[in-house]
């Protein structure tokens, strides 16, 4: 009965070891790149974020100068909506 308990003891050790320095290797190995993709893309929103600020800029500006509130709403609600 001894014997049986250390052998299942053994294995479950095993795996979970197996499993642990996996884990470990595939985290360190992973999120370098994840961070870096995630950097990219955020770096790529700056950019799309800034073209459409440059293409508004002068209609929202003439907009709030003349305290148009229904053209200022309505010019900026495309902006509001996020792909589903």
């Amino acid at each position: 009965m001894m014997a049986k308990r250390r052998l299942r003891f053994k294995i479950n050790a095993s795996i979970l070891a197996t499993a642990a320095i996996l884990g470990a290797f595939l985290t360190a190995f992973l999120y370098p790149y994840q961070e870096r993709y995630q950097s990219n893309r955020l770096e790529e929103i700056r950019v799309l974020l800034s073209a459409v600020y440059d293409q508004r800029r002068e209609d929202l500006a003439n907009e709030i100068f003349a305290q148009q509130t229904e053209a200022l709403t309505a010019s900026s609600k495309p902006c509001w909506r996020f792909p589903e």
